[in-house]
């Protein structure tokens, strides 16, 4: 059985979606967009010397906010770390998989007793028009706020809502999410968050 001493959370900020053009979303000079929390979902992997985990988590409220052109000017998700569910551990074998989450949201890893939520907030990124972007974000974890950057790409779906799909790999260290013993050393550093986020324009 594979280790509960591994993580793949965050998998995911590399937004993969569609293709769609400008000329399909509102032509206000700045729209924003709010979250949809029952279709946005971001999927984790982890990994260890003996194999992988994998999961979701799931974002309470957020918004993105364009300006001219569809460029996208900042935004916020916020995503309660309470919301972690492990699915590559079957339902039918509920200990280890409560162990293992358990175990992700203690004090080792995400100490989500002290800090409950993970925060990304965009700062900018380039290009206009509906496609791939390379975003600026911070993400906040653990009460750490460092600057990252991601590959994302959008999509207008038929109802108006916005998707952005990206992909983002992340090093655990630099938020401090570490045993703080030897058996540190059997979970790799890097995990990987895979975000689809869904946003339906305001009013």
């Amino acid at each position: 059985m594979r280790t509960p001493h591994l993580f793949r959370p965050l998998a995911a900020l590399l937004l993969v979606v569609g293709t769609a053009t400008a000329s399909a979303l509102p032509a206000a000079a700045k729209e924003r967009f709010d979250l949809d929390p029952r279709a946005t979902v971001l999927r984790w992997e982890g990994f260890s010397l003996r194999g992988s985990h994998e999961g979701t988590l799931h974002a309470t409220h957020g918004f993105l906010q364009y300006g001219a052109g569809m460029q996208l000017l900042g935004g916020e998700v916020v995503v309660p770390l309470a919301s972690l569910v492990v699915t590559d551990i079957p339902a039918t074998d509920p200990i280890p998989r409560r162990r293992l989450r358990d175990h992700l949201l203690a004090e080792d890893f995400f100490w989500a007793d002290r800090f409950p939520t993970a925060r990304l907030v965009v700062t900018g990124a380039t290009g206009q028009g509906v496609g791939r972007k390379r975003v600026t974000a911070r993400l906040t974890m653990r009460g750490v706020t460092l600057p990252i950057t991601f590959e994302a790409t959008e999509q207008v779906r038929p109802n108006g809502q916005i998707e952005v799909r990206a992909r983002i790999e992340l090093d655990r260290q630099r938020w401090g999410v570490r045993f703080r013993r030897s058996r540190d050393l059997l979970v790799r550093d890097v995990f990987t968050l895979d975000v689809l986020l869904v946003a339906t324009p305001r009013g």
